[in-house]
């Protein structure tokens, strides 16, 4: 799969989180719909969004954009 087919998947998975259309996700339901990413990605079982405010608002837009690497 190219970059931008990834980058449209994961827009297009947050965006489905953002029923108001805003832009944002709340960083504890980003969390739980990249849970099964974890394993992909580092064997430390740390979570893919450390913060400990899980209603903290994420631009899903440049987090998509981060998780391809540009």
């Amino acid at each position: 799969m190219a970059e931008a087919d990834f980058y449209f998947l994961f827009k297009d998975t947050f965006s489905s989180l953002d029923k108001e259309k805003t832009g944002y996700v709340q960083a504890g339901k980003l969390d739980r719909v990249l849970y099964g990413l974890r394993d992909l990605i580092s064997d430390d079982r740390m979570s893919i969004i450390d913060v400990d405010d899980k209603d903290m608002l994420i631009d899903y837009e440049t987090f998509s954009r981060m998780m391809i690497g540009t």
